[in-house]
């Protein structure tokens, strides 16, 4: 039998017991994989006939025509594509992609993807397909998956913490579904990760300090959340960093003048927040050694930024859209925007700034919208 508190084999393990409608005797095909499915899903979701969890086992069992043997030589890969394969079969049924399970290996389903050997689920794609539930603590057990993509789906719940055991993982797409919660602070430990895309769902709290610590991330976008509190000067690890979209959220503060460090940003995007203080860029041209020359956008609209605008802004050459409108910014236009040569867009309306538009500006041939 089974302990319910811990879902592991008690002292009369060797009984058989009730699988799927089927005697399973200890030592069987059967028990087999019941046993192994049990610690990663619990004895109660494994017994319940309701659950997705009982209908993934059962197909494996009696219906799954790849017959997966636990119990041969090749039993360490054997238990490795039992996982994969139940684990896959469970985003099937709880998501509702499908209620009939195919035949065929795992890697010709929708929107899965294997290596080049066909055996290891590397990528998956669900994004658009009109996805419902939640997700669930088993993913955590795809060591090898790289991408995960269920954006624009109807997805909600709250993001399950063992998300960050897939240490393999380089790209997270969940946005545009309806989560909620908190970022996992164990997502942190994801070294692997290259882009977080959680944009337009209903997730709150701050950004945890460990998410600073991913040093691999390129692509952080969390946009239109419910997201608060300050931005971390920690935020100029993120070394490798090209774009972050904070923007329509509840941020406060300062925001940082150390972001500027990140050298490969490309896009600096926090508009529609309750930011305060100077916009950050550093008073003296000395205080960087190196300026972010590839950045393209900086959007800080809709906040409440009250200071000048710095001089050093001529540092940020490759600027090509400034918008800094709605805000309570005051002081002169700077005539040091004349040198941005590759500026398209200008936005510093609904301000208190004093001056009218500097004449230098008439020498950007690139500039074709100012507000």
């Amino acid at each position: 039998g089974y302990s319910s508190k811990s879902g592991m084999l008690s002292i009369d393990h060797c009984d058989s017991i009730e699988i799927c409608g089927n005697n399973a005797a200890a030592g069987s095909r059967e028990r087999d994989i019941f046993d192994k499915l049990v610690k990663i899903s619990g004895i109660e979701r494994l017994m319940d006939p309701h659950t997705e969890e009982y209908q993934a086992a059962c197909w494996i069992i009696n219906a799954d025509n790849d017959r997966i043997e636990l119990s041969d030589t090749a039993h360490e890969l054997n238990y490795d594509v039992l996982l994969q394969r139940y684990i896959v079969a469970l985003i099937y049924l709880k998501t509702k992609v499908t209620d009939v399970l195919r035949s065929d290996q795992e890697c010709f389903w929708e929107g899965i993807y294997c290596n080049e050997d066909n055996v290891t689920v590397n990528k998956i794609d669900l994004a658009g397909k009109g996805l419902t539930g939640t997700l669930f603590h088993e993913l955590g057990e795809l060591k090898f998956l790289q991408v995960l993509n269920l954006e624009e789906n109807k997805l909600g719940g709250e993001i399950p913490l063992e998300v960050a055991n897939m240490w393999s993982l380089e790209e997270l797409y969940i946005g545009d579904n309806n989560f909620e919660g908190t970022i996992p602070t164990e997502m942190g430990q994801m070294n692997s990760l290259t882009v977080l895309d959680v944009h337009t769902n209903s997730l709150s709290g701050t950004v945890p300090l460990n998410i600073y610590n991913i040093s691999t991330l390129k692509y952080l976008n969390m946009t239109r959340n419910f997201f608060e509190g300050t931005i971390s000067s920690n935020v100029a690890h993120l070394v490798l960093l090209e774009k972050l979209d904070l923007s329509f959220n509840f941020f406060t503060g300062v925001v940082p003048v150390d972001v500027l460090r990140i050298s490969r940003l490309k896009e600096l995007i926090l508009q529609s927040n309750e930011f305060t203080g100077s916009i950050p860029l550093p008073k003296k041209s000395t205080y960087f050694q190196d300026y972010p020359k590839q950045l393209t956008r900086l959007i800080f609209g809709d906040n409440k930024f009250e200071s000048s605008i710095p001089n050093t802004i001529e540092k940020l050459s490759g600027l090509k859209e400034i918008r800094i409108d709605n805000n309570r910014l005051t002081g002169v236009i700077p005539t040091q925007l004349g040198r941005l040569k590759q500026l398209t867009m200008l936005s510093l309306s609904y301000n208190e700034l004093k001056s009218s538009i500097p004449s230098e500006l008439k020498n950007l041939k690139k500039l074709s919208r100012v507000y």
